[in-house]
């Protein structure tokens, strides 16, 4: 863990402990801020004369000058507030002298430098380039530089100006002038004067003062990724979490803070213990509270007399102390309780903070000059503005970004399900691997809470196969359908959402691929002639039409009369397939006004002015034929969107206009990337009109909103852009032990991810390994990384989804974004977010009517997985019990607790969601002979592995604590999970009467606040002792069953033998994380509820989250001898891959009989939420 402290001192900012510098600078870069300048002489301090060509410059900045002749100097245009000026030249000592400027004024500041001292210590200094000194310098350089992956394109250009010291484990270094390192990363050259080194058990200080000169680019495109690369070295920076807490907006950067104190225990540990339960979340709008005015209008001092905890969750880091946060992680210790900073986020005065964690590994090759200002996202400025003019915010843009920001937590997560191959045959095992990703970081969503994945099986016709939950961890999920033989030649669909998933947007994923009962086949053609070129199946669809269905959309989706507009336009054939075409667009009188043709996936544009009260019409020449099509109506007056994001893929070009009694009224435009608003502004027109542009170069890549709103805050018009990727790709190495393999030999395949740079690339993926001569390659799927580009937001189906994003044909995708509509929306509520699954019903009674607000028990569960649950009907006579996190199979059986209501029918809902299925207008699958031929081939000479129990699921393993002590009771011992306990009372026949069981264990139960709730009734239950970042509520069991309030208010507390309490992580830790706040354990007599008898109203079984099975691997070492011929085409899968620290991963299987050729089929996203895909071909013999 490393830690960097902020302290002054004679060497004004130095590293201690662990080992990191802090930048004690700061030069304030505010375009705001008023400039001054300074003058001076650079002399020698004992003689007085001056010293010619001296540097003189402000610390870490790019801002600095050399002296001329007579040793005098002059910087102009220098922002107010405190600065260092650093003077140096060969030969002297460095010089630093503090510097505050409040006024514009010009200062005049001589500058003295002492000779250097050239004598040397009385410790060997070791020599040039012999072995010692070569390792001395790589020391050095890590140290100095960092192991961030910039430092590797960091190298210094003048190491023989280093002397090294070694004494009694100390390394310590000294520069005879500044050090030159080059930084290829970020594009500076850093002049470095060292003033002091010193590396002793890992732990080191240094100090010095900086230079920044930005090194000239090639060309346009090296700037653009030096910008860039700077972004990213800024954002989860320590400068980019304070310029966000003063902005209010760290939430919306990814930054999650609270204040915390410590324990008593391990304050110097690397991380100190802190109490979590006492620790306060700093919300947006409690930023205020830790920032106090300073001196001059920029500046501030941030006040805490508690650390800060701060998680940065645009990325995942192992340091986090919290399993259920694995995100970046720092902590930010404050001795004195306050900092002053400015409000670009720079620190002018540090009072020795203490930087520790993910924010403490900066070095100098992650450092940027003060002087350098962010073009962050949510700073985007317009430009080139040819008309209107940007207007003042006001009560109507706040309300916009506040419904935004409510809308985002709404907002479903993005879904994406990767399957082990292209098509499949009855009695095949369909394995998959699921993300559900944040869409705002493009990260799956950490923890083991958050709403469950459904998962269904669909047929063409929209019947339902199957559905399964699946319960995420860290955003990820594996499961598998077992196709069975019951199943007919079809296309399939899979889905798979969340409850925030409305049926009006569909699902969050859904794709298709053929099925083919095999057996079927067999009866009803001869699979396998020579002469058969294909074995083909229709589904049930619309029949099929020569007739094209071609659309014209207006560019925003609005056609003014006299304004030139863009009409988007789609021409696809009968079995949605897109159609080049070409034709001409006719008036009312049938004058040509405009041609338009199409490419070949049917997508074109055509631009005209419309006239009002014109009818317009497009005639299509289709094989001699004309087909007719009507293009939009013309509106006289409203509003018109238009973006160029194409002619300059870095900027967007956006024009607005306005007519009729619009044309005087403002509007207002956003920007939505990721889900974030990046660009909201008021815009006044200029004669019905504003025509500006954005710099897009901050941006992250992916589908833009462009949304026009009025003043009643209702949006008008709206555009898609897209933002290219301006990074190279993700590299994917493959490495295998040997050439070619025999069969049924150990195949250990090596995969190696690397950016574009060559450095170790992090990150999750799935990846499936195939027979590529069984299967062919699936060029139809989307991928993950396409898809998280471009189609996870758009409606409908896209042909050809990967051409679009090649820079290529950015225009083709213009002409796509033209045409399409966003589709995911909000919900319309929060949905529950405890990560269990959700059973639901309805109660009626003899008569068939809804029985409303009735009460009813319902067990569920066998064996180990036991609860009560109590719930109430609403008003439709419909209950809903949620947060289950039962597996597999799960018996219910239900009550309704009222009387008269014996013959009460409870009837259970079907899970899942009702979604519309996709027509398949050509509904059809085609599949080589031979293909089809191997597949028979491969079920028939292993009959076991696809239709026995060969491959089958791993039996789940319970693990107990040891047995109780004898004290307890036997029935209390066989109904109890848990061994230990915290405190017990013991009720007997001799104990005083009680109201219910609550009142029994009030004042009786050690460490349990019991307080009666006299509002909403019930019990307000603490234990005193556990700590968690939820709820504070006891976990309640009766007879070893999971119950609640509700359940126990019901139990006879004369029938009571025993309550235990568990409230610590010995005792309470074998129930997870559901007894985070405690355990409170009832046992009746004998374990006998009379009360609670088990009900005979519905009894049903269901299904709770799947346990994944293990995908079916051969282990032909444990048994060479085998009589069956190994065809399998699916050789490999592995749902839940995780790359090393060095970004390596493997793949370990054996070979089959028949693979010569092998195709591996990689996706997944790196810790920084860069998608990845990857297909590789790979010969083995």
């Amino acid at each position: 863990m490393k830690t960097m402290h902020w302290r002054q001192s004679f060497l004004k900012t130095r590293f201690a402990k662990l080992g990191l510098l802090v930048w004690f600078s700061a030069s304030v870069a505010l375009a705001q801020t008023p400039l001054a300048s300074l003058t001076g002489r650079v002399l020698d301090a004992k003689t007085g004369e001056p010293l010619p060509f001296a540097t003189v410059y402000l610390n870490n900045s790019s801002q600095g000058t050399n002296a001329d002749q007579n040793g005098v100097y002059k910087l102009a245009s220098v922002p107010l507030g405190n600065h260092e000026l650093v003077g140096s030249v060969l030969g002297y000592q460095t010089t630093r002298l503090p510097l505050r400027l409040t006024d514009t004024r010009q200062r005049t500041l001589d500058i003295k430098l002492e000779p250097a001292d050239q004598s040397l210590a009385s410790v060997t200094v070791t020599a040039r380039h012999n072995q010692s000194w070569a390792r001395q310098l790589r020391t050095f350089s890590r140290e100095l530089l960092g192991n961030q992956p910039q430092a590797r394109q960091c190298q210094i250009t003048n190491p023989n100006v280093l002397s090294f010291q070694e004494e009694k484990g100390h390394l310590r270094v000294q520069a005879s002038e500044p050090l030159i390192i080059e930084n290829r990363a970020l594009g500076y050259r850093l002049y470095y004067d060292l003033l002091y080194f010193d590396l002793y058990q890992g732990k080191m200080q240094f100090a010095g003062a900086s230079r920044f000169e930005e090194i000239k680019a090639p060309d346009t495109r090296q700037q653009a990724r030096w910008q860039a690369n700077r972004m990213n070295v800024y954002r989860g920076s320590l400068q980019h979490l304070l310029a966000s807490l003063l902005t209010g907006t760290h939430e919306q950067a990814g930054y999650l803070v609270y204040r915390t104190p410590l324990t008593n225990e391990g304050v110097n540990r690397a991380l100190p213990f802190v109490k979590t339960r006492d620790r306060q979340y700093i919300s947006r709008e409690q930023t205020a509270t830790l920032f106090k005015p300073g001196e001059l209008p920029f500046e501030r001092r941030l006040v805490s007399d508690q650390p800060l905890e701060v998680y940065y969750n645009r990325v995942y880091a192992a340091n986090s102390p919290y399993r259920d946060s694995p995100y970046a992680y720092s902590m930010l210790i404050l001795p004195k309780g306050s900092l002053e900073l400015t409000t670009n986020g720079w620190i002018t005065q540090g009072n020795g903070l203490d930087v520790r964690g993910y924010m403490g590994n900066d070095r100098l090759a992650t450092l940027l000059p003060a002087d350098w200002a962010p073009t962050d996202g949510e700073m985007l400025i317009s430009e080139s503005v040819a008309a209107g003019r940007p207007g003042r915010a006001d009560a109507r843009l706040d309300t916009l970004v506040a419904n935004r920001r409510r809308q985002y937590e709404r907002t479903p997560p993005v879904v994406y399900v990767q399957t082990d191959k292209a098509f499949y045959c009855t009695g095949d095992q369909l394995w998959l691997s699921a993300y559900v990703i944040d869409p705002a970081r493009q990260l799956p969503i950490a923890g083991r809470t958050g709403t469950p994945l459904h998962l269904e099986l669909v047929t063409s016709g929209g019947q339902r196969v199957q559905h399964q939950w699946l319960r995420l961890i860290d955003g990820r999920a594996a499961a598998s359908f077992r196709l069975a033989d019951t199943l007919s030649s079809d296309t399939y669909f899979l889905r798979a959402y969340t409850d925030l998933d409305q049926p009006a947007n569909g699902p969050a994923f859904e794709c298709s691929f053929p099925v083919y009962n095999l057996s079927q086949l067999n009866t009803k053609q001869s699979v396998g002639k020579s002469d058969l070129a294909k074995v083909v199946f229709k589904s049930a669809g619309k029949p099929l039409s020569d007739s094209l269905d071609v659309q014209f959309l207006p560019e925003g989706g609005r056609w003014l009369a006299g304004v030139v507009g863009r009409l988007g336009i789609k021409a696809l054939r009968p079995n949605g397939k897109g159609s080049l075409v070409s034709g001409r667009i006719v008036d009312q009188t049938g004058l040509e006004v405009a041609r338009f043709s199409t490419n070949s996936l049917g997508m074109g544009q055509v631009s005209l002015s419309p006239q009002s009260g014109q009818h317009y019409r497009a005639l299509i020449d289709l094989n001699g034929a004309t087909q007719t099509v009507p293009l939009p109506d013309v509106e006289s007056e409203g509003w018109a969107l238009a973006a160029d994001a194409v002619s300059d893929s870095s900027r967007v070009i956006i024009s607005i206009r306005a007519t009729g009694r619009y044309s005087q009224q403002p509007v207002y435009l956003t920007l939505q990337s990721r889900e974030q608003l990046a660009y909201r502004q008021k815009w006044l027109l200029t004669k019905g009109e504003a025509k500006f542009t954005l710099s897009t170069a901050a941006l992250p890549p992916g589908v833009c909103r462009l949304t026009v709103w009025d003043t009643t805050n209702q949006p008008r018009a709206e555009r898609l852009i897209f933002i290219p990727e301006r990074s190279e790709r993700i590299q994917m190495r493959v490495t295998t032990a040997k050439p070619q393999y025999e069969p049924r030999q150990e195949v250990v395949i090596g995969l190696q991810f690397r950016d574009s740079e060559g450095y170790p690339v992090a990150g999750s993926w799935s990846a499936a390994v195939t027979d590529a001569d069984q299967l062919p390659a699936d060029t139809n799927r989307v991928d993950l990384r396409t898809y998280m580009l471009l189609t996870s937001g758009l409606r409908g189906t896209i042909e050809s989804p990967a051409y679009y994003i090649e820079p290529e044909h950015l225009g083709d995708l213009d002409n796509l974004l033209l045409t399409q509509g966003w589709r995911r929306l909000p919900s319309a509520s929060v949905v529950d977010s405890t990560g269990g699954w959700t059973l639901s019903g309805h109660v009626r009674d003899k008569q068939g009517n809804l029985l409303t607000q009735k009460t009813m028990l319902l067990w569920l569960g066998k064996g180990d997985q036991q609860q009560i649950r109590s719930v109430t009907t609403d008003n439709q006579g419909q209950f809903q019990v949620s947060s289950l996190l039962l597996t597999d199979s799960v018996p219910v059986q239900a009550r309704v607790f009222s009387t008269g209501l014996a013959g009460a029918a409870i009837t259970f809902d079907t899970p899942g969601g009702h979604f519309n299925t996709p027509v398949l207008t050509d509904s059809y699958s085609s599949l080589p002979t031979n293909l089809l031929t191997q597949a028979s081939s491969r079920q028939a000479a292993w009959p076991a592995l696809y239709r026995d129990s060969t491959a089958r699921q791993l039996a789940e393993v319970t693990v107990r604590a040891m047995k109780p002590p004898p004290e307890r009771p036997i029935d209390v011992e066989r109904s109890s999970l848990h061994a230990g306990y915290d405190a017990v009372i013991r009720v007997d026949e001799n104990s005083p009467s009680f109201a219910n069981v609550f009142e029994l264990m009030m004042g009786r139960l050690p460490g349990a606040s019991i307080i009666p709730n006299p509002m909403g009734g019930g019990y307000s239950v603490t234990i005193r002792g556990p700590s968690s970042f939820g709820n504070s509520g006891p976990l309640y069991l009766l007879d070893g069953v999971y119950a609640d309030q509700t359940v126990l208010l019901q139990v006879d507390p004369r029938t009571v033998s025993r309550v235990e309490l568990l409230k610590n992580p010995t005792t309470a830790g074998i129930y997870g994380a559901r007894a985070a706040g405690g355990v409170i354990a009832v046992y009746t007599k004998k374990g006998n509820n009379d009360q609670l008898a088990k009900p005979s109203s519905t009894a049903v079984t269901v299904f709770g989250f799947v346990t994944p099975r293990e995908f079916y691997v051969p282990r032909y070492e444990s048994s060479p001898v085998d009589t069956h011929q190994d065809r399998r085409d699916m050789l490999f899968w592995q749902p839940l891959g995780q790359t090393d620290t060095d970004g390596l991963g493997r793949l370990i299987f054996p070979l089959s009989d028949t693979a010569k050729r092998l195709r591996i089929v990689l996706q997944g996203l790196t810790n920084e939420g860069v998608p990845m895909a990857f297909t590789w071909e790979l010969p083995v013999r």
